[in-house]
């Protein structure tokens, strides 16, 4: 079913702050379907679901081939509350998302205009960062699911897509050598593990 929360979520998997690759801040259109990835992990939606219109971003990676190459060695149907609960249960909490300081570009430092000595910059106390307005799930530890670790705020974003679009069900489908795909509603998530 057409809905904003369709294009919502897709945008919550496209990598908002990639600087090196800028097209990965994008959701890319292809063969009528909406991907987004930050290189962890993927989103694959059909658009004719989503209301907004987007369009084919150039040398944007071929994702639609990783989903579709994932051979499963084992699926499972878990209760979105039950991931939910397992989640809750971990050692985590909401931190605030630092960003680069707007006033140093994120140097740290600036420059005096009357002897041009160099400075710590006022506003970041010289770190280069400041705290963003978004806040992050952060954990010590990672997720491990089919004997795999996960990030934990990967995991989250697919906690929250199914929470968002009211989906009671999620089925986990598990490839030995490659990622983990996702299920959510009408959303086909890959999701790459933590290499030690």
């Amino acid at each position: 079913m057409k809905s904003l929360k369709n294009d919502y979520c897709i945008k919550m998997f496209a990598d908002s702050g990639n600087n090196s690759r800028p097209q990965m801040n994008e959701i890319h259109l292809e063969n009528g379907f909406l991907y987004a990835s930050d290189l962890h992990m993927a989103a694959k939606v059909n658009a004719d679901i989503c209301v907004k219109k987007y369009k084919s971003i150039e040398k944007y990676p071929n994702v639609e081939e990783l989903i579709s190459e994932h051979n499963s060695d084992e699926t499972k149907i878990f209760k979105v509350n039950t991931l939910f609960n397992e989640l809750m249960k971990r050692e985590c909490c909401f931190k605030q998302k630092f960003i680069d300081c707007s006033e140093c570009d994120g140097t740290g430092t600036k420059i005096c205009e009357c002897c041009d000595s160099e400075y710590d910059c006022v506003n970041c106390m010289g770190e280069g960062i400041i705290a963003g307005e978004k806040l992050e799930l952060t954990s010590k530890h990672h997720c491990k699911l089919f004997n795999k670790k996960y990030n934990l705020r990967h995991l989250d974003i697919i906690l929250k897509t199914a929470i968002i679009l009211s989906v009671d069900d999620i089925e986990i489908s598990n490839a030995e050598k490659s990622g983990t795909i996702f299920k959510v509603g009408d959303f086909t998530i890959l999701l790459m593990p933590v290499f030690n």
